[in-house]
């Protein structure tokens, strides 16, 4: 490689970085400001979590120290995700080779394109969290993490607040421990990890995948459809609700403060991309370290390295 060449490619790779940090204070920035904004409405007891026991109850302190929580579970996460993230990839290949069967694996000796997947892969993590804070906040076991009963602080119980605000502050629970899943998965896709199936007697061709790929599938199934159903309901609901709100009398707020929670959980992804990429961060810090590992491991257990050109799913 020529001076020039590497100058080149030292250039473009601070670029990038330079963007994925942009991108990773925007979204941290978002994700402030919806918790002062929430911190804020509770002190006016306009929404709930005004008591002194906040909103988780497993974490010591008001709604204000539960959201610095927030973040003190990201970073020891992204911790355990700069450390561990090759011990867990190799368990969720071992669960492939288990349940799939038949297939030959191999490391993938070409380089995979890896443009503008940085902040793309916050999106699957951040719906799949949604999917699962719907499920938990629906759950019977919700208010075991989840303080229900500061609800009945309100002097006038809106359904809305109910029904969102569970929802919401769960997604942000969940998106600080999510990427212990998707890290692993991801590891296996930007080391190369493939397998190969030949159809014996088949008029088929041989089928090739990524091991990471078919998780990330099966991964993007449950959050394309969850998604779909959590907005459907609550637009659909969100009508029922205020035209029940418009019948009380003597409101303490106008409507149209009752119709933030909707849009907080609406945006919720978003704004729970704050913590994730923070998270993110600790895998792309520790990613030509762990890549190294993993295929370290890999290639001690037999694996050899096949040129195939694949399409990598972000």
């Amino acid at each position: 490689m020529t001076e020039d060449t590497q100058h080149n490619t030292s250039a473009l790779s601070s670029l990038k970085q330079s963007k994925v940090l942009k991108y990773i204070v925007i979204l941290n920035l978002i994700t402030f400001l919806a918790m002062v904004a929430g911190v804020v409405f509770s002190n006016q007891h306009i929404f709930p979590f005004y008591d002194p026991e906040g909103i988780y109850p497993f974490l010591p302190g008001d709604m204000l120290f539960d959201c610095l929580w927030l973040y003190v579970i990201s970073i020891i996460v992204g911790g355990i995700i700069y450390l561990f993230t090759p011990v867990l990839s190799v368990v969720f290949l071992k669960l492939h080779r288990r349940f799939k069967g038949g297939y030959r694996y191999h490391l993938q000796a070409q380089a995979t394109s890896e443009d503008g997947s940085v902040i793309k892969r916050l999106v699957v993590p951040a719906l799949t969290s949604l999917g699962l804070a719907v499920s938990i906040a629906g759950s019977t076991f919700a208010s075991s993490i989840f303080v229900y009963r500061n609800f009945e602080n309100l002097e006038n119980p809106v359904p809305a607040i109910e029904a969102t605000f569970p929802i919401f502050f769960i997604l942000l629970l969940v998106v600080t421990v999510i990427l212990i899943l998707f890290a692993p998965i991801w590891l296996l896709g930007d080391v190369g990890v493939i397998c190969e199936k030949e159809h014996v007697d088949s008029r088929s061709t041989v089928n090739i995948e990524g091991v990471g790929d078919y998780y990330l599938k099966l991964l993007k199934g449950f959050a394309g459809v969850s998604t779909i159903v959590t907005y459907g309901l609550l637009i659909f609901q969100m009508f029922g609700w205020y035209n029940s709100m418009m019948q009380v009398e003597n409101l303490p707020y106008p409507v149209v403060i009752f119709i933030i929670p909707v849009v907080i959980a609406l945006l919720g992804p978003i704004i729970a991309m704050g913590p994730l990429s923070l998270i993110q961060g600790f895998y792309e810090a520790g990613l030509v370290r762990n890549s190294n590992k993993l295929e370290s491991i890999l290639k001690k257990e037999g694996y050899t390295k096949r040129s195939i050109e694949m399409v990598p799913t972000t």
